[in-house]
């Protein structure tokens, strides 16, 4: 198969890989372009998912438990530790967009995290700058339902879960 023909067939196994053709279209230019190839899947390897995935899912990851660390095992100002934390939800939100079109699951798990970070933030500075618990409950409470917005929107159930989940804490918390 020359070159013009095995690029064309990356191409339409690309397609039939993320659906933007019928499989029996696929199936057809498949079986046309690669002039009697048994296996033209061969021709995408493992390669063709980017290791830069490996470095997102290790960066994301590495996000939350930086955060707490930043927030309780340091003894940084309130400025750095709000700029640490800053920068960590910007990598979040970065990482969250650059993957969402491409890489459904992942970026559900940054979404995760990113809304975590968002919350761990908030409710950081909130206690910071106010003496009452109340505000940090009602921040957080605010998050949870939030949450519950973005899962009905998208129809993600578990942010729903998650979302009902700190709502119950909170009751629960306030309470006791």
């Amino acid at each position: 198969m020359d070159k013009r023909n095995e690029t064309i067939v990356k191409e339409i196994l690309y397609w039939k890989q993320n659906r933007l053709l019928p499989e029996q279209y696929c199936d057809f230019l498949l079986a046309l372009y690669s002039e009697g190839m048994e296996k033209p899947e061969r021709l995408l390897s493992k390669t063709t998912i980017p290791y830069l995935l490996y470095t997102y899912v290790s960066v994301i990851l590495l996000l939350l438990p930086l955060s707490f660390l930043v927030i309780y095992f340091t003894e940084l100002g309130i400025i750095l530790q709000t700029g640490l934390l800053s920068t960590f939800v910007g990598i979040a939100f970065i990482l969250y967009r650059s993957t969402s079109y491409q890489f459904h699951h992942f970026a559900q798990t940054s979404l995760v995290i990113l809304l975590v970070l968002v919350m761990v933030f908030a409710v950081y500075i909130t206690g910071y700058w106010m003496d009452n618990n109340l505000w940090v409950y009602l921040m957080a409470g605010f998050h949870s339902i939030i949450w519950l917005l973005i899962g009905r929107l998208k129809q993600y159930t578990y942010l729903k879960i998650l979302g009902l989940l700190g709502l119950i804490v909170i009751a629960l918390t306030t309470v006791f």
